[in-house]
């Protein structure tokens, strides 16, 4: 069953919790920061897709750590096969996930997200967070792959905690994952709530629900990390963060963009990500994201706002 019968199935079972709320570009007229452009004191390393090394204040995160890459058709005409088996290349997931991680910032569950998080989390001694839903993934990953999560190392998250560390603060906020489909208002959760070491296609790592992060540092600086190019207007913060790590949605960008800078303000710096085709190596990666129209449609409604396309592995200091 290919991607599109796929997608109208999950539609059809239906999608609660959605947030369907509205705000005019008035209401956000002074959440906006400027292009002052002074050091934040983050470094950010993109792995492709939405994975990240996120680093501050002497702590690194990973997010959405996932670096396999395998053949899906997902970008193809005939679209994703659900059926597509999950893979790893363990010389990969060696070679990346080579330093320590204070945590696993899980956005949400799909396989392009959280596949690789077993072996990341025992490389790395990292923490892992997300949903209920998320952690079973993650323990059904774990088992099918030989390679059990350590249950002492995970946190759960449900959207609104606040974690206090002594130099630096991590909100956690609700989230959705954009529509697939013409006539939905977000994507379905398909929450796991138990955990199945049988899992072993892609389609089996439904969303879970979605979560974004915002790391406040020591110097009071803002990061907001997004792992869909979508967002719960009632869940978005008060103030305008600092910087943005911002998923692409190819022909939809320009108004997911829009809406966005809207209601939220004018950050600093917007840095791409989930922009490239992981059907394909990473180096050099294919844009199938469209930054350029990210680009273009952060200029002309957050016309001081720098838009950043990462390069793989290279570290941008922002």
């Amino acid at each position: 069953m290919k991607r599109r019968a796929f997608i109208t199935s999950a539609a059809a079972a239906g999608a609660g919790g959605l947030a369907i709320t509205g705000t005019s570009p008035a209401q956000s007229a002074d959440r906006g920061k400027g292009p002052d452009r002074q050091p934040l004191g983050f470094t950010l390393t993109w792995l492709g897709v939405n994975g990240w090394w996120v680093s501050f204040d002497n702590t690194t995160f990973l997010v959405d750590p996932w670096v396999s890459r395998y053949t899906t058709g997902t970008f193809s005409p005939e679209g994703q096969d659900p059926d597509t088996k999950i893979t790893w290349d363990r010389a990969r997931i060696e070679r990346t996930f080579d330093r320590p991680a204070e945590g696993i910032l899980i956005t949400h569950g799909h396989f392009d997200h959280i596949s690789d998080i077993p072996f990341a989390a025992t490389k790395t001694g990292a923490a892992i967070w997300g949903t209920e839903s998320h952690l079973n993934l993650v323990r059904s990953l774990g088992l099918r792959a030989g390679h059990p999560v350590d249950e002492t190392k995970l946190s759960l998250l449900r959207g609104g905690e606040e974690k206090n560390f002594p130099e630096y603060t991590v909100r956690v906020l609700r989230s959705v994952h954009r529509p697939f489909g013409p006539r939905q208002i977000s994507g379905t959760a398909q929450s796991r709530t138990t955990v199945e070491p049988a899992v072993e296609r892609i389609s089996e790592l439904g969303e879970g629900g979605s979560l974004i992060y915002v790391i406040t540092n020591s110097r009071g600086k803002q990061l907001m990390i997004l792992g869909s190019a979508d967002f719960s207007v009632s869940d978005l913060p008060s103030s305008c963060p600092d910087a943005v790590i911002f998923p692409t949605a190819g022909a939809s960008v320009a108004p997911f963009v829009k809406r966005f800078g809207n209601l939220i303000g004018t950050p600093q710096s917007i840095i791409a990500s989930h922009w490239d085709n992981f059907d394909l190596p990473l180096q050099p990666p294919t844009d199938v994201g469209n930054v350029a129209a990210l680009r273009e449609a952060a200029r002309s409604v957050m016309p001081r706002t720098r838009v950043i396309q990462p390069v793989p592995h290279a570290p941008i200091h922002i």
